[in-house]
């Protein structure tokens, strides 16, 4: 099954597929990168920083 097939049974772009397969990836440890929690902290962070 191709990503275009995977992508289209879930009602998504492929390109979008292809970004969350990536992320879990690098969430797993399988590639370098920035995982998501280490990339919600800094967010959040400004976030309440910016609060009035």
């Amino acid at each position: 099954m191709t990503v275009e097939q995977l992508a289209a049974d879930f009602g998504v772009h492929a390109m979008t597929l292809w970004k969350w397969m990536r992320r879990a990836d690098i969430d797993d440890g399988a590639k370098p990168g920035t995982s998501s929690q280490e990339s919600v902290e800094p967010r959040e962070t400004r976030r309440w920083i910016k609060r009035p």
